[in-house]
């Protein structure tokens, strides 16, 4: 008999409008501060004014993840860069893992060599234009974090995130199929380095661990909305005020087959 997730595991997860964010709505940015704070996941909606591009690209971008995934493993094995280790890499292909990923670093768009190699050329002007505004709403999201926090001078988010200095922020391709039964998922147990962590996935994908109960509970996907979790280095920059959740990828029901996600890695500059 199949198994699946009953909806009532879902983990209640706040929703903070982009446009009212970025009109300095109050109530607003309480809600994010509140996400940020506990669990550490909230949504973003993007269904307004300043997420339509975002939103518009999503669908060409899960299709070049897709296409992308898709090729042969030789071919996707001369972009493998073994001299970097998975969570700082720029490119990257890990076969025999059980998923494969692929990551753009935003520096590296400008080089022709580096960022988007074989057939991702061709989609080179989508993938750039998608990665600066996820990029941007990171940074809207620090920049209001940073404000309601009372954070100032050199102590402001985003005298880390800085265009002056160099960062690893990078936007993740990724593959990461079902299995038959869903109890024999590996666990992938783990919090995020960086800033901030921005996810689309295909279907419901990511389990939270409540830091009050350490119950786990699904993360509701929500169409037009993006999922965002608070990673280490904020939750180290904010003196804990902000919290890196432990949070893993799962499978809701039984069945296997193909799964994409998409996400966004803010990281903070080199120092």
């Amino acid at each position: 008999m199949a198994t699946t997730i009953s909806p009532s595991t879902y983990t209640p997860l706040r929703s903070v409008s982009l446009d009212r964010l970025l009109a300095k709505d109050p109530e607003s940015i309480q809600e994010l501060l509140q996400g940020a704070q506990s669990p550490g996941f909230f949504h973003v909606d993007l269904r307004g004014v300043a997420g339509k591009q975002i939103r518009a690209d999503l669908a060409q971008v899960y299709q070049v993840t897709k296409d992308y995934f898709d090729q042969p493993s030789q071919a996707k094995q001369e972009h493998f860069r073994a001299d970097i280790d998975r969570g700082q890499v720029h490119n990257l292909y890990k076969p025999g893992h059980g998923y494969q990923t692929f990551e753009l670093a935003r520096e590296e768009l400008a080089s022709s060599q580096l960022a988007c190699p074989g057939q991702l050329a061709t989609h080179k002007e989508l993938l750039t234009r998608f990665t600066a505004d996820c990029h941007d709403l990171a940074l809207t999201l620090v920049r209001n974090l940073s404000d309601v926090l009372g954070l100032a001078g050199d102590a402001h988010l985003e005298t880390s995130h800085s265009d002056t200095q160099s960062n690893d922020s990078g936007l993740k391709l990724i593959e990461i199929p079902t299995v038959e039964r869903m109890d024999e998922f590996p666990d992938t147990t783990h919090t995020d380095n960086g800033t901030l962590t921005l996810l689309w996935s295909t279907e419901m994908a990511s389990q939270i661990c409540d830091p009050i109960t350490g119950e786990w509970g699904w993360a509701e996907e929500r169409d037009g909305h993006v999922l965002v979790n608070v990673a280490n280095s904020l939750q180290k920059q904010t003196g804990g005020r902000l919290h890196s959740c432990l949070h893993k990828v799962a499978q809701p029901s039984d069945g296997a087959h193909e799964r994409y996600m998409v996400s966004y890695y803010l990281r903070p500059s080199a120092r």
